[in-house]
């Protein structure tokens, strides 16, 4: 993930870690794979990775773009919810 990350966009300078899977080398949704960022807010645009997060006990805010229902995973009053990246500088 890292690697992408700093070809395809210019995020890298707002980052102070990037943190992957592959130190615990376990797949989510393994709790250990979340656990690597304990104590960080989780953030992600991905409502299932936002589910994995809560069920390790962190706190998330999903990046809801396009307006997705997340009732099939009953999380929204779990989680801050924002439409735009742009909303956590507030």
């Amino acid at each position: 993930m890292g690697g992408r990350l700093r070809i395809n966009s210019n995020l890298l300078g707002y980052l102070d870690e990037i943190i992957a899977a592959e130190k615990v080398k376990k797949y989510k949704p393994a709790k250990d794979v979340y656990k690597l960022v304990e104590g960080a807010i989780f953030i992600s645009s991905n409502p299932w990775d936002i589910a994995g997060a809560r069920n390790a006990g962190l706190q998330a805010i999903y990046v809801n773009r396009y307006g997705y229902n997340l009732e099939e995973i009953d999380i929204e009053d779990k989680i801050k919810i924002i439409k735009s990246l742009k909303e956590l500088v507030k």
